[in-house]
C-alpha cells in the first residue's frame, strides 16, 4: 500500500480533523517545533523520606488538617487536605466549621498520585501518574491498612499570560498521617498549542524527550454573560452512553484509555504522557543457547505508550434562561456531545523523529442536559 504522502514526510507531525466542529484547525508541525520540557514519572520508594513533620510544608501548598474538625473519628486515622489556592483552602475550612460552601470557578490545579506505589518493588513494574483530583488532594491513613504512609505527588497548574500557556510542576512528598510535604522538583513548561477541535477545546504538547511527547488537553465550556462564574462542567452527571442501558459516561471527567487501562480525570485538563520505547532483543547467545535462557534472560521490556484514546463532554452552547430552580439554586441547561480523541505517537522510518499525532471526531448526537 503507497504511504500517505504527508504522513511520509519525515520529522512532521500530522493532525487530522476528522470532525466538522466549529474553528477546528490542526497544523503540521516538526518534532522539533514543539516546546521541550521534562514531565518525569513518579519517583520509587527508596528515595522515599520514612518522616514527614506537621510543620513541613512545600511552599505554595496550603493543608487543612480535617481532624481538628471531626469529633470522635477513629483512633489513628487522619485526614488532611491540600489546596495550592489560599482562598479555596479558608472557604474549605469556613465549610467544615460551619457547613458553608463557597462557589468557586473551576480549579486550575490538577493533583496526580500513583495507585501502585505501595507494590513497586515488583520486578519491571513502572510508577505512572494515575490517579488525579481537581483542586483538592485528601490524604487518609488507616491504622493497619498496608498502604505507604509517605508517597509522592505531582501537583500541575494551568496558567495562561501574555499569549502563552504554561504549566507549573511541583512533584512534592507528602506523609498521610501529619499532613506534612517535602518538596521534591519544581518546574514550568511552556506548551505548544497543535489542534483546536472545537470553540472552548484545545490541544497542546511538549517534547519530554526523544522519543517522548506529552499532550495535553484542554476544554472550557462557554458562560452565561449575567453568571460568568457559573461553570457547567462540575455540576453535570452522568450519561448512557451507546445502546446498552448499563453504559453511563461521567460528563465532568475526561475518560483515557492507554495500554488497555482506563481512568477518569475531572481536572480542567488531561495530561497524557507518550513514548515510543526501544525494542529489547535477546543476544545471539541466548538464541543459541536455549537451555540458559532462564539464566541469561533479560527483564521483560516495558509496554510501549504510542496511543492514547481520550473521551469527553464537549458542551456546546447553555441556554440563556434558567429552567424551574431546585431547593437550592437555579438550573440551567446545557446542550453538548461526546468527542473522542485520538493521541498518538508513530515510529519513523531510517531512524528519524517518531511522528506525533492528534485525531478526533463525535460521538454521539447532540443532547441537552440539566445541571
Amino acid at each position: 500500500m503507497p504511504k500517505s504522502p504527508t504522513l511520509a514526510v519525515s520529522g512532521f507531525v500530522w493532525l487530522l480533523a476528522t470532525c466538522a466542529a466549529l474553528s477546528a484547525s490542526a497544523t503540521p508541525l516538526g518534532l522539533g517545533a514543539l516546546s521541550s520540557g521534562s514531565t518525569p514519572a513518579p519517583p520509587l520508594p527508596k528515595g522515599a523520606p520514612f518522616f514527614i513533620g506537621a510543620g513541613q510544608v512545600v511552599g505554595g501548598l496550603q493543608v487543612v488538617n480535617n481532624d481538628r474538625f471531626v469529633q470522635g473519628s477513629q483512633a489513628g486515622y487522619h485526614q488532611h487536605t491540600l489546596f495550592t489556592d489560599p482562598a479555596r483552602a479558608r472557604a474549605y475550612e469556613a465549610q467544615l466549621k460551619t457547613g458553608t460552601d463557597t462557589p468557586f470557578a473551576r480549579s486550575e490545579t490538577c493533583f496526580a498520585t500513583t495507585a501502585a506505589f505501595s507494590f513497586a518493588n515488583e520486578p519491571n513494574r513502572k510508577l505512572e501518574w494515575d490517579t488525579f483530583t481537581a483542586d483538592r488532594l485528601t490524604l487518609q491513613s488507616y491504622p493497619g491498612d498496608g498502604a505507604a504512609k509517605v508517597i509522592p505527588v505531582r501537583a500541575e497548574r494551568w496558567i495562561e499570560a501574555d499569549g502563552k500557556v504554561h504549566v507549573e510542576t511541583t512533584e512534592f512528598w507528602a506523609d498521610t498521617r501529619s499532613g506534612g510535604t517535602r518538596l521534591i522538583a519544581r518546574k514550568d513548561n511552556e506548551l505548544t498549542r497543535v489542534a483546536s477541535p472545537f470553540a472552548g477545546v484545545a490541544v497542546y504538547a511538549l517534547r519530554s524527550g526523544p522519543a517522548a511527547v506529552s499532550f495535553f488537553v484542554r476544554r472550557d465550556a462557554p458562560r452565561e454573560i449575567a453568571a460568568p462564574n457559573l461553570d457547567p462542567i462540575p455540576r453535570l452527571g452522568v450519561l448512557r452512553f451507546g445502546f446498552a442501558k448499563n453504559m453511563l459516561f461521567d460528563l465532568r471527567a475526561f475518560s483515557t484509555t492507554v495500554q488497555g487501562e482506563t481512568h477518569p480525570n475531572e481536572c480542567a485538563f488531561e495530561h497524557v504522557e507518550l513514548e515510543i520505547r526501544p525494542d529489547t532483543l535477546p543476544d545471539p547467545a541466548e538464541r543459541l543457547a536455549p537451555q540458559k535462557r532462564q539464566s541469561l534472560a533479560r527483564p521483560t521490556p516495558l509496554p510501549p505508550r504510542e496511543v492514547a484514546n481520550v473521551v469527553f463532554a464537549v458542551v456546546l452552547d447553555l441556554d440563556p434562561e434558567p429552567l424551574e430552580p431546585l431547593a437550592d439554586r437555579e438550573r440551567h441547561t446545557a446542550h453538548l456531545r461526546l468527542l473522542g480523541m485520538n493521541l498518538g505517537l508513530a515510529r519513523a522510518a531510517d531512524g528519524a523523529a517518531p511522528v506525533p499525532s492528534v485525531s478526533y471526531r463525535w460521538l454521539e448526537r447532540t443532547r441537552s442536559v440539566g445541571f
